[in-house]
């Protein structure tokens, strides 16, 4: 979101940390070319000095340095182009939102050429994947959809046979704890940590071919795949000041075996 310019999430603290003794004349650099592009076009600004009190109010001292160092060639932006959407370590999928049906015949190579493509030329964002509810860094279904309706299941096998992959391990949906999904195929990892959220501070734990869940300090293992989850969440809410978040989700299932019909 930061490479291609949605800055919602962007507080103005930090934008402050970006702040130098030159900021004031940096600003006013960039507000000079944005009068001239917009004269250029035919739509020039209106005279006075309420446009630029707004430009101000809308990009505080260190903004300009901040879209720069995510730009294509600063010391973040050129750092994340680096990177990969989605990974496979051993055989064990890892991405942030998750593999919808819609891209359910996509290969990593696939998703990670055109994450990169789009991010390389911001032209293909409108119809692309990185923006798309459905696509790899959105998607939420997997986190919160039943699991055995609409044959979501089915399509968790797929993927994972698709991606030759065991598991999928998956953020981006705050949840009550690290939980396993489908029978443990899928294990969401967002707990919000942060003060937004109020999360517990917990993390995934992974040992060969061992899943272990980090629960307020105390190592609790997962179930296998195909077997219960209660007996993991009973022991993590246990940990948790009364009353556990997780207690909740206890009572609102009487079996938590995914695999289940």
């Amino acid at each position: 979101m930061n490479i291609y310019g949605d800055l919602r999430y962007v507080p103005d603290e930090e934008y402050e940390l970006y702040r130098t003794a030159k900021s004031e004349e940096v600003r006013d650099k960039y507000f000079k070319l944005l009068v001239e592009d917009l004269k250029e076009s035919g739509t020039p600004p209106p005279r006075g000095d309420e446009f630029r009190k707004k430009f101000d109010a809308e990009h505080p001292l260190g903004w300009v340095e901040h879209r720069e160092a995510f730009g294509p060639e600063g010391k973040y932006g050129k750092w994340l182009l680096q990177h990969k959407v989605i990974i496979k370590i051993n055989d064990v999928i890892f991405l942030h939102g998750g593999i919808s049906p819609k891209y359910a015949r996509k290969t990593m190579k696939e998703f990670n050429q055109e994450v990169q493509e789009e991010l390389e030329d911001l032209k293909r964002l409108q119809n692309g994947m990185i923006m798309d509810q459905d696509g790899p860094l959105w998607y939420r279904g997997l986190a919160l959809e039943p699991e055995n309706e609409n044959g979501l299941g089915a399509h968790v096998d797929r993927v994972l046979k698709t991606h030759e992959a065991g598991r999928m391990v998956i953020g981006h949906t705050p949840m009550v704890a690290v939980l396993p999904r489908f029978g443990g195929k899928v294990i969401t990892i967002d707990v919000g940590l942060s003060k937004f959220f109020g999360g517990p501070p917990a993390l995934l734990i992974i040992e060969g071919s061992k899943f272990y869940a980090l629960h307020r300090g105390q190592r609790l293992a997962l179930p296998a795949e195909g077997g219960s989850a209660l007996p993991y969440l009973k022991a993590a809410a246990a940990l948790d000041p009364p009353p556990s978040p997780i207690q909740r989700l206890i009572e609102g299932k009487v079996e938590t075996r995914s695999s289940e019909k």
